[in-house]
């Protein structure tokens, strides 16, 4: 099967959202990136290429800034104001309006995104979608709230599911970097052992000290929480009072946070490996992103308890 893809090397975010779930703060949640891959689509697709279809995605992030500050040891998150607005009882007066404070960050990170349509090796197309997807970054992209600063030229690749041009054309264009990955296997493996899910995601970011020694973890690798999706908790309604988009069902929803993994890209062997995927899972009422090759983790063998 020829796996056609679209690079977006090396994007410079600014002031991204860094509060990816209720419970951590960190690399932006893998719903919001997911989130700017399908918004991304849907402008390309009412802008002359309607069958293009993006698939599934993968990020690699190459740098990572949390907004904070430091003074010694001692570090403290900065978080973000809103701006000053006139006071209604008293116009010569300003205040502070009520905000929920947001944790930013900065970073570089490439999209690799699997699409599907009229684009492909024997086509010219080729070009003029390169230039809609440049303009259109440019133009009217946000990714995880933050702004789109600059990227270099998005490329196209064919046949990336052949593992010479996987480690030729996709690896060495991206290197260094660190893809995420799904580690629920290591949530389960800590459920085996009685633990629940919040303990199990701490025992394996735990770090250890004993006296004259340093540091060591329970498992090895760059292991972090992060949100992959949602829970209903909820039924489905046709309004909500005050909701944004009166055409839309409503349900409310929770955060999903597993345990995730920043590996390093040569340690990769074929694409499938890092790609997302969404998924539905109607009788839990899962919205999700999983991978395809997530150990003995099949769609039908999702638990809540893997989450928090």
């Amino acid at each position: 099967m020829n796996t056609s893809l679209l690079i977006l090397p090396h994007i410079i975010i600014n002031n991204a959202n860094a509060w990816s779930s209720p419970y951590t703060v960190g690399f932006p949640s893998l719903t919001s990136i997911g989130g700017a891959v399908h918004c991304l689509q849907r402008k390309i697709c009412s802008c002359g290429f309607p069958s293009i279809a993006f698939k599934n995605f993968g990020v690699v992030s190459h740098k990572f800034n949390l907004r904070e500050s430091r003074s010694g040891y001692d570090s403290s998150i900065v978080l973000t104001g809103n701006p000053l607005v006139k006071d209604k009882k008293n116009p010569q007066k300003y205040t502070r309006p009520p905000f929920i404070a947001e944790i930013k960050c900065q970073m570089d990170i490439s999209l690799i995104i699997e699409f599907e349509g009229d684009v492909n090796e024997s086509s010219d197309l080729g070009n003029g979608f390169i230039e809609l997807i440049i303009s259109t970054l440019h133009d009217s992209m946000r990714i995880s709230s933050g702004d789109v600063i600059s990227f270099d030229r998005p490329r196209l690749i064919f046949h990336a599911n052949e593992p010479k041009v996987f480690r030729q054309k996709i690896v060495g264009l991206l290197m260094p970097g660190y893809a995420l990955i799904e580690r629920k296997d290591l949530v389960k493996n800590s459920l085996d052992n009685q633990n629940d899910a919040l303990d199990s995601l701490l025992d394996s970011l735990v770090i250890n000290f004993e006296k004259d020694s340093a540091g060591t973890k329970n498992h090895k690798g760059w292991l972090v929480p992060i949100c992959t999706g949602y829970m209903g908790v909820t039924s489905i309604v046709p309004h909500a009072l005050n909701q944004r988009d009166d055409c839309t069902p409503h349900r409310f929803v929770e955060s999903m946070v597993t345990l995730g993994e920043f590996r390093m890209l040569h340690k990769f062997k074929e694409i499938r490996e890092l790609l997302w995927r969404s998924n539905y899972i109607e009788k839990d009422n899962y919205y999700v992103y999983e991978q395809f090759d997530n150990s003995s983790l099949m769609d039908d063998e999702l638990d809540e308890d893997f989450f928090i």
